[in-house]
């Protein structure tokens, strides 16, 4: 089931309007709810095998979701530096 929703064209195509947006319309700070699950190590492998499990069924959304983890991981670790935060 999971993956026929994987495979519609809706959802790939929906997958590519919102990350767009969100990373042209980023405002620079993430909501403070998101940080902790940033720094988390068990939530960036779980992103990191999704990454991975999307690139074998659709590698442009698989690309997609790496820009954007990437970006976000960037985000969280400046935002660690200019609090003085250290991991």
């Amino acid at each position: 089931m999971f993956e026929e929703f994987i495979k519609r064209n809706e959802f790939k195509y929906l997958l590519i309007v919102f990350f767009v947006l969100y990373n042209c319309l980023l405002d620079y700070k993430l909501p403070d709810f998101l940080v902790p699950f940033a720094n988390n190590p068990i939530v960036r492998i779980i992103v990191l095998t999704l990454i991975g499990f999307l690139g074998h069924k659709n590698l442009q959304v698989s690309l997609l979701f790496s820009i954007s983890f990437v970006l976000i991981l960037s985000l969280v670790n400046n935002n660690n530096l200019l609090n003085g935060i250290d991991d």
